[in-house]
């Protein structure tokens, strides 16, 4: 189809169909199908339609699980991820919520300790980029991939991305810094996890323990004023 409006509508109608039941079977039966479909979409397709694609594949692995060589289709949709991540001419919104779908489609399909250290490497890179969404969405990426990665690989990681998780409880993002807080509290779980003593080799622990206690208190705001239903709506 050479029209995109049409392609998103049919990879949208695709999407909500595999987000409502269970078809692991058929999409085994036409995975062949299915794949040309999505490398397609992510060649020709610009803007919406990659983000659509990139959350369609989540949903295709999710169905399919081992019935497939997941490792292989990972490393052939990388490629076209990670190019509309760097992409400085697309939306920066969708290329944030495709730097999260990526790092979910890693976590499904590869047990590879190369495609954990080539994704964390671009993902403490985005940490320090300015935009809020990349941001936002890159830390939670990394707590992602922190779950399936080795003793080793945490402590080098959490070594290396702590000290930048705590500049950002300082940034003027509220939501940024919610997000960075609540990074730290995961990172402190999985510490622990490796080394009991883990909060003792924290650097200025009880400076850390004031800003995330000060968080809690900006959080609390936000949050109220998000539920806030504005004067104008009730009238």
């Amino acid at each position: 189809l050479k029209n995109s409006v049409v392609r998103v509508k049919n990879l949208k109608i695709i999407q909500e169909l595999l987000s409502s039941k269970i078809m692991g079977e058929t999409l085994f039966k036409r995975k062949g199908e299915m794949l040309d479909v999505l490398i397609k979409s992510f060649k020709i397709g610009k803007g919406s339609e990659k983000l659509t694609t990139s959350q369609l594949a989540v949903l295709y692995c999710l169905q399919c699980g081992e019935e497939i060589d997941m490792e292989s289709l990972y490393t052939e949709l990388k490629t076209f991820l990670l190019c509309d991540i760097n992409d400085g001419s697309a939306d920066v919104g969708q290329r944030a919520k495709i730097i999260f779908k990526l790092a979910v489609l890693c976590f499904l399909c590869s047990d590879n300790i190369d495609d954990r250290k080539e994704l964390l490497v671009l993902l403490r890179e985005k940490v320090k980029q300015n935009d809020p969404d990349v941001i936002i969405n890159s830390l939670a990426a990394i707590s992602l991939i922190l779950t399936v990665c080795t003793p080793t690989e945490r402590k080098n990681v959490i070594h290396m991305l702590l000290p930048s998780a705590r500049s950002l409880l300082k940034n003027g993002n509220v939501e940024v810094r919610i997000e960075a807080g609540e990074f730290i509290a995961h990172v402190f779980e999985l510490g622990r996890d490796y080394d009991e003593l883990f909060d003792e080799q924290v650097e200025d622990l009880e400076e850390l323990l004031e800003d995330l206690d000060k968080l809690q208190t900006d959080g609390a705001k936000f949050r109220a004023k998000k539920k806030k239903v504005p004067t104008a709506t009730l009238r």
